[in-house]
């Protein structure tokens, strides 16, 4: 996250700010919104703001989402006042920009927001004691007192579905009616997904329901949280599948436990060294394998043939190709190109079996090229990551300019199918998840944002991968 002095200054002159810019800087992790701490001379004093651009991939309809927070907060700024407490630092305040909107959008389609700062406040990224579970239980619980009486119905649905457990479950019960030879079984807390259950007696011969009071969270760090919480989804779930009683595994949990559990749980595939998450990805034609994702950010050179042999055999058995084409990600087309990693990977990638096309520019990555994208963890994730924000930017800019006039709207609404299925063909949804290949077991990461679809889409790419045998297709290509 960088932002220029010039940028900062531009957008802070659009909100309803006194004094004269002194500093900003970064503050916390941006784990979901870019965020800054922005420091203004007024007067005598230095005032802190904080200044935040808004994730519009996660907050879609940004005018609403503000539109809940500018409401809330003021119904707790009344709240506070009634019970003699200081709303300044009880809640945020929300500054709105010079026109009177809650919020600043650019050119570039950014949108960004401004809080005031709550001096001697701190947050935290991840338990320490007791004292803090406390603490911030003792918080949230005042939190939810002082809203006790807010009129939830005047709220907009920011994230529609994000925890719609009950409609997850609808498309779950789907892909079992849909398959009648699949069955499932639960991993989680028993008591809260039997209720969900209701409605699906025509199926329910085919669900086992295993009760996990272990809960593995994503500040939780995977190897530990692995080997201490035994009772866990991700642990019961991979078990399960080690001991034959189950035939593959299906989370959107937290991904360093899927593949800590993958690595110490179901264990490695002898002869691979590491396993790998290989998502599908668009290239405007079909799909590509890209692999490594994000499993081995630091790899060694013999690590890359052996991901390539296993995007190879996933391509073959999953989608059907007689020959794959297998290409090494670097700089450069030519062989002698590329930091060490990729120089020293290359004469061993020619020598596997398998139709290696050489070395891939990025440019052409999406370009049909190339069926299986070979890099280490670091690169993959960046490039998902990267398209992913491009595919996310294009569609904000291209929606924009289309509903800029008269003119282009009528052609928008012409072209409205055409763009339906640009969306479908970038809509990660359809594919279902990335499966974790170099395990002796099926797993399908799914995304951790993933809709009832993208469950069911990635249930059914289990199946997929379960019956094409792809664990058995990587073992006998070793």
């Amino acid at each position: 996250m960088q932002f220029s002095e010039a940028a900062v200054r531009e957008i802070l002159s659009r909100f309803t700010l006194s004094g004269e810019f002194v500093s900003f800087e970064p503050i916390g992790c941006g784990h979901i919104n870019d965020t800054l701490c922005v420091t203004l001379k007024e007067q005598d004093d230095d005032m802190r703001y904080i200044l935040q651009r808004i994730n519009t991939h996660v907050f879609t309809k940004p005018a609403e989402l503000m539109e809940n927070v500018a409401n809330v907060t003021s119904y707790l700024a009344r709240i506070l006042r009634e019970n003699g407490a200081d709303p300044a630092r009880g809640t945020l305040t929300v500054f709105p920009t010079k026109d009177g909107k809650l919020f600043y959008r650019t050119d570039a389609g950014d949108c960004w927001r401004v809080y005031n700062y709550v001096e001697n406040t701190y947050t935290l990224q991840a338990i320490r004691d007791p004292q803090d579970f406390q603490k911030s239980g003792e918080a949230f619980g005042n939190f939810q007192k002082l809203l006790a009486d807010y009129p939830s119905d005047t709220l907009y649905e920011t994230i529609p579905h994000f925890h719609d457990t009950a409609s997850r479950f609808e498309n779950f019960k789907k892909a079992l009616r849909a398959d009648a030879e699949l069955k499932i079984t639960l991993a989680g807390t028993e008591a809260a997904i039997t209720p969900l259950l209701a409605g699906a007696d025509d199926v329910r011969d085919r669900i086992t329901v295993v009760d996990t009071p272990d809960i593995i969270t994503n500040h939780d760090a995977p190897v530990m949280a692995v080997r201490q919480k035994k009772q866990s989804a991700v642990v019961m779930g991979m078990l399960a599948v080690r001991g034959g009683e189950a035939d593959g595994f299906v989370s959107a949990g937290s991904t360093g436990a899927t593949l800590a559990g993958g690595m110490f749980r179901l264990g490695r595939i002898p002869g691979i060294e590491r396993p790998a998450l290989a998502p599908l990805l668009p290239n405007g034609k079909d799909f590509f394998c890209l692999i490594d994702c994000g499993a081995n950010v630091d790899s060694l050179p013999e690590y890359l043939p052996q991901f390539g042999l296993m995007g190879d055999a996933y391509m073959k058995t999953v989608r059907g190709l007689g020959k794959p084409r297998v290409g090494l990600v670097n700089i450069g087309a030519e062989a002698e190109k590329g930091n060490a990693l990729v120089k020293a990977a290359y004469p061993l990638m020619e020598k596997m079996d398998f139709h290696f096309i050489g070395n891939v520019e990025g440019r052409d990555i999406t370009a049909d090229i190339a069926d299986v994208v070979v890099c280490d963890g670091f690169y993959g994730n960046l490039i998902l990551k990267f398209m992913e924000g491009v595919a996310g930017t294009l569609m904000g800019m291209i929606k924009k300019e289309l509903l800029a006039d008269t003119r282009s709207k009528i052609g928008a609404l012409l072209a409205k199918p055409a763009f339906g299925r640009v969306k479908k063909a970038m809509d990660y949804t359809e594919v279902g998840g990335a499966p974790l290949l170099g395990v002796q077991g099926t797993v399908v990461k799914a995304h951790g944002s993933s809709n009832a679809h993208a469950i069911a889409c990635a249930i059914r790419q289990a199946t997929t991968m379960i019956d094409n045998k792809v664990t058995e297709t990587i073992i006998k290509s070793l």
